[in-house]
């Protein structure tokens, strides 16, 4: 098990869920993990070999709105792509 520093605890199978979700994705975003105000997006960067071993992230406000929250997600897999050493 694995605890949150809210003191929330994840189950293994609830977490490689959500790992397998993301990947699937191709992104990861979570609401009030760390702490009940942040937004956090993620998205891979990718080695030589296409492994992930890195992420690009933006921490936003919680209350973002949603369309704002869609663009820059948009955004931040572009990016992450053009950061990546797998090629496209």
């Amino acid at each position: 098990m694995t605890s949150f520093p809210d003191g929330r605890i994840i189950a293994p199978a609830e977490f490689f869920g959500d790992v397998a979700l993301a990947r699937q994705q191709g992104f990861s975003e979570t609401a009030a993990l760390a702490d009940r105000f942040t937004w956090c997006m993620a998205a891979p960067i990718c080695d030589g070999n296409g492994a992930i071993n890195k992420t690009l992230c933006f921490v936003l406000p919680v209350d973002t709105p949603e369309a704002r929250r869609s663009e820059l997600l948009v955004l931040l897999c572009e990016r992450a792509r053009g950061l990546s050493l797998a090629g496209s």
